[in-house]
This record gives structure tokens, C-alpha cells and sequence, in this order.
């Protein structure tokens, strides 16, 4: 008996073996030709809990990193990381040459550079970074406000790295012009409480974070008093170059960031990395746990 194939007509199955090598190729050839977005590696230097090495893991973790992982994720957007650098003096200039240059794509935290039109910041900060007043605590002084400090010597703790720039040569101005006797530090955040030890300065001026996880680790805890100052906070954006494959995606970015802010996700995080960095080391836990 003749059987007579309808014209269109395939019985039900797997389509034949050409098709299937032809499917799997184009699915392979668009996934491998995604472009990936390449950031900026924040410093190796430990600044906890806004990022660190993690020693068990060799990874960088904290916040930022944090941050960085839970927005582009959500936008879909595959990364990788540019090479480890040492922290500099131009640290956030360098920043800035390797967007325009296109040798990085994004830096997800950093300061705005004043007249740099080519780079384009996020709307939203990514996070705030706080200014406080710590002190020895057998101090015969009392510390409430501003005002108090103006007859003390202080010392302003800065990102190694921002001690030419714009912002702090702006927080200098606003502090002297309130009357204070204040200079910038030329070590890093942690090696400027030797000079309260020392007796070289009455207080300093830092980030609190920063101040209780080393002064916590340093055993250092109950010799300072930790107070934050209002009104004295920085904040740190998004950075793109303004003629970057990738700058359609800052609106997003943006949203993405008011979502993080709004459901005190960044708040909780930063809880979370200051607890992580504080506790005794265990790498049956630590590498378990996701960056």
C-alpha cells in the first residue's frame, strides 16, 4: 500500500539531527557574542565593611561588592573585573582616565570629579559615607558638637587617594572656615589612630564604619569614643563614560538603585558585612556564604 506524506505534514518528534546542530549553534554564538561589562576592582586595601579580601576565600566581599553583584544581576548584565590595583594618591583620577579611556566600563562606587564632562554619574548614590569624631576616652574634654573642637588640633582621615582631591579640599574649607584647626592625614585610616595614642592630635575626623570595625579589631574599642557628625557625609555614584556601549543603561541603574535604598536592602547589608568583619575567622563558614 502506498502511503502519501502530506505537503507540511512531519510526524510529532524531535526535529532531525541538522536542525538541532543549527539550533544549538545560533544559541551558542548569541550567548558567546553578549558583550561583558568591565568594572573597576575596588582597592585591596581592607576598608570594612564597604569592601576587603576575604582570607578564606581570596575574594573581594563586602558591600560594594555586594552591590555591584545584586545590580547587574538584575539587569541582567554579565561582568567581569579589571585587574587589582594598589590604592594611590590618584586612585579616583586614574578611575576616571581608564572610563574615558575605555579601558574599564564602570566604576559602581566613586566620587564626582568636578569638570569632567566626559564621564557620567548615576542620579542615585550607590552609598553615603559618614563623618565622625573619635577621640581617646580618658580625655578631660567634652565633645557634643563642632563648636567643641575649635581650641583642639584634629586630623581629618581620608581615602588614601582623596588627599588631593576636590572633595577634600572642599570638607578642609567648610571645617576651617567653621574655625577648626584641622589638617588632612597622610597615612592610612587605620595607622592615623597611633596619632591620638600619641598624643599628636586631640581627635580625628573619619568614616564611623571604618573606625568601629578597626578599632574592634584592633582591641582598640574601649580607649575611643565614636561620634558621627551631621551634615559632613559624602556620596559616591555610578560612573560611566558619557560615550560608553553601555550609558543607556544608567537609567536603569538608577531605578535599580532607588529600589535598594527604599527597602533598606544597602542599610541591612551594611550591618551584615560590619558583623561578618568583626567575628573571629571560620572558613567552614565564610566559604560558604555568597559575596
Amino acid at each position: 500500500m502506498q502511503i502519501i506524506k502530506k505537503a507540511g505534514y512531519r510526524k510529532k518528534g524531535p526535529p532531525p539531527f541538522p536542525y538541532i546542530f543549527l539550533l544549538i549553534f545560533f544559541i551558542h554564538s548569541t550567548f558567546a557574542d553578549q558583550p561583558i561589562l568591565t568594572l573597576s576592582t575596588p582597592t585591596t586595601k581592607d576598608m570594612p565593611p564597604w569592601t576587603w579580601i576575604d582570607k578564606c576565600t581570596g575574594k573581594q566581599t563586602g558591600v560594594i561588592t555586594q552591590i555591584e553583584k545584586h545590580l547587574f544581576d538584575s539587569l541582567g548584565i554579565k561582568t567581569r573585573r579589571s585587574e587589582p590595583r594598589e590604592i594611590s594618591t590618584r586612585i579616583f583620577n586614574d578611575i576616571a582616565s581608564q572610563l574615558i579611556n575605555h579601558e574599564i566600563d564602570a566604576s559602581i562606587a566613586t566620587l564626582k570629579l568636578i569638570n569632567q564632562p566626559d564621564l557620567t554619574y548615576s542620579q542615585q548614590h550607590v552609598v553615603e559615607l559618614q563623618t565622625s569624631i573619635i577621640f581617646r576616652t580618658n580625655q578631660s574634654i567634652v565633645i557634643n558638637s563642632i563648636e567643641d573642637l575649635k581650641p583642639l588640633n584634629g586630623v581629618l582621615a581620608v581615602i588614601q587617594g582623596e588627599q588631593n582631591s576636590q572633595t577634600t579640599t572642599d570638607r578642609l574649607s567648610y571645617l576651617r572656615g567653621r574655625g577648626l584647626n584641622v589638617s588632612p592625614s597622610q597615612q592610612m585610616i587605620d595607622e592615623t589612630y597611633h596619632l591620638l595614642l600619641n598624643g599628636q592630635a586631640d581627635y580625628i575626623l573619619s568614616d564611623p564604619w571604618i573606625a568601629k570595625a578597626y578599632l574592634h579589631r584592633k582591641g582598640l574599642r574601649k580607649k575611643f569614643q565614636v561620634k558621627i557628625i551631621p551634615g559632613m557625609s559624602r556620596k559616591l555614584y555610578t560612573a560611566m563614560a558619557t560615550d560608553s556601549i553601555w550609558i543607556s543603561y544608567m537609567s536603569d541603574i538608577n531605578q535599580q538603585l532607588e529600589i535598594l535604598h527604599d527597602s533598606g536592602y544597602i542599610d541591612r547589608s551594611i550591618k551584615y558585612y560590619l558583623k561578618r568583619w568583626l567575628r573571629p575567622e571560620n572558613c567552614s563558614i565564610s566559604s560558604k556564604e555568597k559575596t
